[in-house]
């Protein structure tokens, strides 16, 4: 029986996963859009790409509080955790090597991290 659930666990959490780069899919395009159109600088690109990061992390973190009946906030946190760490992985392999300041990515993941927490706790 245990191993059933932890199964049952992976694959929402894939899932949730999923749902999480999609919306940050849908988001980027449309910020994309609002950046070409308004020709915005560079902070207020890197404060667009740190929300969208926030509402992805907390619309994942609600949902993994829904499937996970307790410790929510926990759960939200790792889902948080697991988004960074995808990104990260993926920034590695695309661009061969880390090129952003070591402050930026703190304050991701710890936006990330937080958003992940208070979706699980609001969920």
């Amino acid at each position: 029986m245990p191993m059933k659930y932890l199964t049952e666990s992976l694959k929402s959490i894939g899932k949730i996963l999923l749902l999480m780069y999609a919306v940050t899919a849908i988001l980027l395009f449309l910020l994309a859009i609002l950046v070409q159109q308004f020709n915005w600088d560079n902070n207020a690109i890197s404060i667009g790409i740190s929300t969208v990061y926030v509402i992805s992390c907390f619309i994942g973190g609600f949902f993994v509080g829904k499937v996970q009946q307790n410790k929510k906030f926990i759960w939200g946190i790792l889902i948080g955790l697991a988004y960074v760490i995808i990104m990260l992985v993926i920034t590695l392999v695309v661009k061969h090597g880390f090129h952003s300041s070591v402050s930026a990515f703190v304050t991701n993941l710890l936006l990330c991290l937080g958003a992940g927490m208070l979706g699980g706790m609001l969920s």
